[in-house]
């Protein structure tokens, strides 16, 4: 019985913890700047400072989405602006796949309609 309790408890418990799959889509990196006390940096963001955040812009299928690397004090995400980037959405999220291949989450700030589209 005491088994029985055990398992009932622990499988809601891993169905939470379960990582769903991330729809990922093509996009490219149209942006990649710092904010800092002195403004818009525009370029690499690792030749700056880990504190000033980091803001990206990626061109989706049809919409252009402006973002916030999360946890940027744990590395940069190395994203290079033209380059061809795979992205997922996952609610206010977005997961960006680097040129490293490392998955980097970002805080959607805004989300624009494309100018095509």
């Amino acid at each position: 019985m005491r088994s029985l309790a055990f398992c009932c408890l622990l499988f809601p418990l891993l169905l939470c913890a379960a990582t769903k799959e991330l729809d990922w889509k093509a996009g490219k990196v149209s942006a990649d700047f710092l904010i800092s006390a002195n403004g818009y940096i525009p370029g690499p963001a690792s030749r700056n400072r880990a504190v000033d955040p980091h803001i990206v812009q990626i061109q989706g299928d049809d919409s252009l989405y402006t973002a916030n690397e999360k946890h940027a004090w744990s590395g940069r995400c190395l994203l290079i602006q033209g380059d061809p980037i795979k992205y997922a959405i996952d609610g206010h999220r977005l997961f960006v796949t680097d040129a490293a291949g490392q998955k980097c989450p970002f805080e959607i700030l805004s989300q624009e309609k494309s100018p095509a589209h």
